[in-house]
């Protein structure tokens, strides 16, 4: 892998300037790609099959400004989880607060259309599927 990173690092040092205008444009491409990501999340969102069952009916809330909320009823007590998020090569980055600690994930998308998001857990591999809520 080292060698790999010092042969792109060598090669980008000795790239054209026309070819630096074309990575210019698969930037843009990826940031478009980002951005409709990022625009699919908008809205509200129930967790309808999990492997923690505890979080089957929970909602999220994604907002434009990169931030969440998660609600969840254990037991007739509700919760509320407030955090941020950002999207960032492929995978969802999650930075919440709670019970006074910081806690940070990462999922990688499995499936994304307007009304279904599946993600899949990089630290445990487990899947999380959400359906949008309607109205």
């Amino acid at each position: 892998m080292k060698s790999l990173l010092s042969l792109v690092a060598v090669t980008m040092l000795v790239v054209t300037p026309g070819l630096r205008a074309d990575d210019k444009k698969e930037d843009s491409k990826d940031a478009k790609k980002k951005d409709n990501i990022s625009s699919k999340l908008v809205g509200t969102w129930e967790v309808v099959k999990a492997t923690d069952e505890v979080a089957v009916g929970a909602t999220v809330i994604f907002k434009k400004d990169g931030k969440f909320t998660f609600r969840l009823k254990v037991n007739d007590q509700e919760f509320t989880i407030d955090g941020t998020y950002k999207v960032e090569d492929g995978k969802l980055h999650t930075v919440a607060t709670f019970n006074g600690e910081e806690h940070s994930d990462v999922d990688t998308f499995e499936k994304l259309t307007d009304d279904e998001i599946e993600l899949k857990s990089t630290n445990d591999g487990k899947i999380t599927v959400l359906k949008r809520k309607k109205g």
